[in-house]
């Protein structure tokens, strides 16, 4: 960022500016430099230079600053950026350990618990529950999911809502046409593993849409119920 390098040459003009601690957070401190601050362990070496409007901590490792009005996530422990301060906004989801972040419009994902961003800034909308094994996400008007473990994007064709997959089979349940379909990673129906899952729950099915907050009941047949 050209702003990130313009301030790193004003830091190296002003090194003469002595610091101070304005916040001690376990074994780091926030420091302050003039306007700016940074970041720096308790034995005063420096993880982030005095360069940066605002600095939060998300968990005891991974930080969020701002800078120049712009967002962006730093791993301590592994010394790098999650993301560069690129984001506009994010939202942090404490119960599904996620940060919802937001660039120019298109929505990306960061798992909290594993210091990764699972999915870039690219989507419309997206899942805020990063522990499925497959996440959905929405583009155009229409549903996808990304399998979280390789980051591949799985193409469903013709999928105008998309639920939470968060069953040990290796399967997703998408709506169209009014009805919701059990499909495989190639968008294939599942047949087989619907019949297993709805009979281990007695003919009746609730999925869940964490984002948008939204449920539906299914019966055997996909049929939406409520």
């Amino acid at each position: 960022m050209r702003c990130i390098e313009e301030r790193k040459k004003w830091l190296d003009s002003h090194f003469f500016i002595k610091s101070e601690v304005v916040q001690c957070l376990k074994n780091l401190k926030i420091e302050r430099r003039k306007d700016f601050v940074g970041l720096s362990s308790i034995n005063d070496k420096v993880i982030l230079p005095t360069i940066f409007d605002d600095i939060t901590l998300v968990d005891s490792t991974l930080v969020c600053v701002c800078v120049d009005g712009k967002f962006g996530f730093y791993d301590i422990l592994l010394d790098k950026w999650i993301v560069e301060p690129l984001c506009d906004s994010y939202s942090i989801n404490d119960f599904y350990g996620s940060i919802d972040i937001i660039q120019n419009g298109k929505h990306g994902l960061i798992d909290i618990e594993d210091h990764r961003i699972l999915i870039s800034a690219c989507y419309d909308k997206i899942s805020t529950n990063s522990k499925c094994r497959y996440i959905w996400v929405k583009k155009d008007g229409f549903y996808h999911y990304i399998k979280r473990s390789t980051a591949e994007k799985l193409i469903m064709p013709g999928a105008m809502e998309a639920y939470d997959s968060n069953m040990d089979e290796n399967v997703m349940f998408i709506r169209k046409n009014g009805i919701v379909e059990c499909v495989d990673e190639k968008g294939y129906l599942a047949t087989n593993t619907f019949r297993r899952i709805m009979k281990r729950n007695h003919g009746r099915l609730k999925l869940f849409n964490s984002q948008e907050h939204r449920f539906v009941v299914i019966d055997i047949y996909g049929r939406i119920l409520n």
